[in-house]
């Protein structure tokens, strides 16, 4: 992972503008050892690995779609998508994605600082549907408390973004036992 400055670094819990030099932490290595092990120990089905979190583990979710290319999906929640770190490339295989963001969270818009750059919701919304290849209009699903855009891809490939109305970073208790059942959801319908 290159971090906003230029510099490389395989922690997940970055801090803009301090500790971007620290060589103790490697997350990159330890998922792939967890991993491995699970398979070697036949604990997974290679078919059915994914990726999420929320906030910091959002981002993680990002770098390790972005670096390790395993996952049958991913869904990032409540988190940023940081210029020249996180965009799908191409040495990315398509992925479907379910992202979850309140409307009113703090990277919701883009912002950041002089560091990294957090892309607006609606330019990853984009630069997702070209990466995967989805064409047309979306299925929107509305609710009083969410918005869910669906974009499909020929072969099923699915890029979808749950907007939360009226939710800042921290999402409430019940809203997110829902985001979760539908991210549960998501996983279950793909695998590689």
């Amino acid at each position: 992972m290159v971090g906003g400055n230029g510099r490389s670094s395989t922690f997940w819990n970055f801090i803009p503008g301090k500790d971007w030099d620290r060589k103790q932490a490697d997350d990159l290595a330890l998922v792939r050892q967890i991993i491995a092990l699970l398979d070697v120990k036949r604990l997974s089905d290679p078919r059915r690995i994914y990726a999420t979190g929320g906030s910091a583990g959002g981002h993680m979710c990002n770098m390790l779609f972005k670096n390790i290319g395993i996952f049958a999906a991913i869904a990032p929640t409540k988190c940023g998508m940081v210029r020249g770190m996180h965009e799908p490339g191409s040495g990315n295989a398509r992925t479907p994605i379910f992202w979850v963001m309140g409307d009113q969270d703090k990277s919701y818009n883009g912002g950041g600082s002089a560091e990294f750059e957090n892309i607006p919701f609606r330019e990853r919304l984009e630069i997702w549907r070209k990466f995967d290849g989805c064409l047309g209009e979306p299925k929107v699903i509305k609710k009083s408390d969410m918005t869910i855009e669906t974009y499909l891809a020929r072969d099923g490939v699915e890029v979808t973004f749950c907007t939360l109305a009226g939710i800042t970073h921290a999402i409430p208790r019940e809203l997110a036992e829902k985001t979760d059942a539908l991210i549960i959801d998501f996983f279950l319908r793909h695998k590689k």
